[in-house]
């Protein structure tokens, strides 16, 4: 819901800052999700389509909720917050893919790049 939310409010140049709050109390309830089997306990938890909301441990509902979450915060150019979910998965060994690896790449490319510019103007 926020992921959604996140991407149509940041593609309509709107504010979603509004509930990013209420996203990010959101991710790390579901961070709790990992410490569970990837086998048992099927259940609905994200989507809202019949086709697309097929029974999926809670584990795996989590993995696809963290994926699209901070791939939006990236897409919303909310790198610090991405790096720093991106973090707090890092003990649980997640591999998404590379299309994620090159979105983490891109967040930590620009979170550099604007700490190099604060440096060059504030002689630091």
């Amino acid at each position: 819901y926020f992921t959604q939310m996140i991407n149509t409010y940041n593609l309509l140049n709107k504010n979603y800052k509004l509930f990013l709050s209420d996203a990010q109390n959101s991710f790390e309830g579901i961070l709790s999700y990992l410490d569970g089997s990837n086998e048992s306990n099927h259940m609905f938890l994200i989507g809202s389509w019949e086709q697309l909301n097929k029974s999926r441990s809670q584990y795996r509902q989590a993995t696809c909720a963290i994926n699209n979450y901070i791939i939006a915060l990236i897409n919303a150019k909310e790198y610090k917050l991405a790096l720093y979910c991106n973090e707090k998965i890092e003990p649980y060994n997640l591999k998404f893919g590379r299309y994620f690896d090159s979105k983490i790449n891109l967040a930590r490319e620009a979170v550099n790049i604007h700490y190099s510019k604060y440096e060059l103007l504030s002689g630091k």
